[in-house]
């Protein structure tokens, strides 16, 4: 049920309401929300990755520290996931990969700041500075995170500092975040060196299916008060994250068919308005079909939808649509393939697709003899595919 990418050379000339369903399947969101058929049980990133790996230590690479400036020392400890219980110190900068397996799809850490062991140390203005992989790919539009001030004893959440796609997330913290180093005073303060600051770092996958990797970082740095710490960062901004990739292949999520003795709404080769769970494939999308045209005998030749998510959830973007209805070159029926345009725009609704009129999906046009060149054949079947992560394609 599924098709690789091609590349500009394959689709040269491609017809993207060709009859055969076949051509170029790349056309994807950038949003990118995953899902797979029958994915469950899929391996998380954290495979293969060492314990003493997981946090630590790591350069400050590509930050250079102004005058005033130096590293502040950051204790971890996993609260929920993957490597829940493990703990341990860093200074100056925190090395975090997003991890997942079969059990976990989420993760919290948290994170205590606290002045470096040297008697006589001032206080200082907090900054925190974080660091993007080489490449996000997909992951880095789907994985939720949220950053928060937490309390030191419990972990618990009291302040939300920065929430989004991991993506946007840390390309905002490469310019760096003030902290304040007294979060449950009415006043924003210095960090005292006998007293330390919690932050909690949440990341949720729910949903995501894939075998992406993604570490990134997160640099305590510490300003002396005295040089009026909190105006602007220690260190110059970071050239922010890579651009999101391109999706390497859509995957069929699911087919709806058009038959008697379906749902309410549903009969042969006509379908009303109303939302409706895929005859194949996931349970987790449905189609909110949304608009019909209709032949004289209440066949449909066109339907516009949108994929929603089940529980309410943002559902992925469409990359692929084919709909089937009349005869094809081959035992079964032909096929209109509607994909969105190289540039855009990419929605969960049909109205992005090229050669949509206005969201209406039209099977193929009836060629006999006589026929009105408006006429169309009705629709027996739709297929949908949404973008799904590399390696998920085979």
């Amino acid at each position: 049920m599924t098709d690789k990418r091609t590349s500009d050379s394959d689709t040269d000339g491609a017809d993207n309401r060709g009859t055969d369903g076949t051509g170029n399947r790349g056309v994807v969101s950038r949003r990118r929300l995953l899902s797979a058929l029958g994915a469950a049980g899929a391996t998380g990133i954290g495979t293969g990755v060492a314990a003493e790996q997981f946090l630590g230590d790591t350069e400050r690479a590509g930050i250079d520290l102004e005058a005033g400036a130096f590293d502040l020392q950051v204790h971890w400890d996993v609260l929920e996931g993957a490597r829940r219980g493990l703990s341990g110190s860093s200074d100056g900068a925190v090395r975090i990969p997003i991890e997942y397996d079969a059990d976990h799809r989420s993760g919290v850490i948290r994170l205590r700041v606290v002045h470096t062991a040297v008697d006589g140390n001032n206080p200082a203005a907090i900054w925190l500075r974080g660091s993007c992989p080489e490449s996000f790919g997909t992951l880095g539009e789907v994985a939720t995170v949220t950053l928060s001030s937490a309390d030191c004893d419990t972990g618990e959440p009291t302040r939300l500092l920065a929430s989004g796609s991991m993506r946007d997330v840390f390309e905002d913290l490469t310019t760096g975040l003030a902290l304040d180093g007294a979060p449950e005073s009415d006043r924003t303060d210095c960090l005292q060196p006998d007293a330390p600051v919690c932050l909690r770092l949440e990341w949720d996958l729910e949903g995501y299916v894939g075998g992406e990797s993604a570490t990134v970082s997160l640099a305590a740095i510490g300003r002396q008060c005295r040089h009026d710490g909190r105006s602007s960062p220690p260190f110059s901004p970071g050239s922010g994250c890579p651009p999101a990739d391109s999706c390497p292949c859509c995957l069929d999520v699911g087919k709806l068919e058009l038959e008697a003795g379906g749902p309410s709404g549903i009969g042969e080769n006509a379908i009303e308005p109303g939302t409706y769970s895929f005859t194949e494939g996931t349970a987790e999308y449905e189609l909110r079909v949304t608009d019909t045209e209709s032949k004289g005998n209440g066949e449909t030749v066109a339907m516009a939808f949108e994929l929603v998510s089940d529980d309410g959830a943002s559902a992925p973007d469409l990359c692929r649509v084919d709909v089937a209805g009349g005869p094809g070159s081959g035992p079964g029926p032909g096929t209109v393939t509607y994909r969105p345009s190289s540039e855009g725009p990419f929605e969960t609704s049909t109205s992005a697709l090229t050669d949509a009129t206005g969201g209406l999906l039209f099977a193929q046009h009836r060629t006999e003899s006589g026929s009105d060149p408006d006429d169309y054949h009705a629709i027996s079947h739709v297929t949908v595919a949404i973008c799904a992560a590399d390696g998920r394609c085979d």
